[in-house]
C-alpha cells in the first residue's frame, strides 16, 4: 500500500472490520441455509437472496469504515462523493416509491420473498452510506475547527 494515504491505525481497523463482515458472511449464509433447510423450498428469488447475502455485510463494512474513520483518508472531505450518493439513495428511494404504489406493498408473493425487496435493499444502503458520510464530514470538520 505504497502512497496510499492511510496509516497503520486505519489500516489495522479496516481489517478488523473487514474480519467482522466476513463472519457475518457466514452467519447469513448460514441463517439462509437453515430456512431453505427448514421450509425445503426456494424461499427467495435467487437474485434477492444474492442481494440479501451481499448487502448485509457490505453495509456493515462501509459504515463502519466510514464512522470509524478507516475509509477515507486523513483530511478527506468527499463533498462530491456525498452529493453523488445522496442522489443515487434518493434515485433508489423513488424507485422503491414507485414500486410501493403501483400495488400493495407485498412482501410475500407466492410463497416466496418479494422481489420488491430488493429495491428496499439499495435504498437502505445507499441511505445508511449517505448518513454515515454525513456524520464524518461533521466530525472531521468540527475536529479542524478546533484546531
Amino acid at each position: 500500500m505504497k502512497n496510499s494515504g492511510y496509516d497503520e491505525l486505519q489500516v489495522a481497523t479496516r481489517h478488523r472490520i473487514a474480519f467482522h463482515a466476513l463472519i457475518l458472511t457466514f452467519i447469513v449464509i448460514m441463517v439462509n441455509a437453515w430456512v431453505k433447510k427448514t421450509y425445503g423450498a426456494i424461499w427467495p428469488d435467487p437474485m434477492l437472496e444474492s442481494l440479501g447475502t451481499i448487502f448485509i455485510p457490505a453495509t456493515y463494512f462501509t459504515v463502519m469504515a466510514i464512522l470509524k474513520n478507516a475509509y477515507l483518508r486523513a483530511k478527506d472531505y468527499p463533498a462530491l462523493f456525498i452529493i453523488a450518493i445522496a442522489l443515487a439513495f434518493l434515485l433508489s428511494s423513488a424507485s422503491f416509491i414507485t414500486i410501493t404504489l403501483s400495488g400493495l406493498p407485498m412482501i410475500i408473493e407466492n410463497g416466496q420473498l418479494s422481489n420488491r425487496l430488493g429495491s428496499l435493499l439499495i435504498t437502505i444502503y445507499t441511505g445508511c452510506i449517505t448518513v454515515a458520510l454525513l456524520i464524518r464530514y461533521i466530525r472531521n470538520k468540527r475536529i479542524d475547527d478546533e484546531s
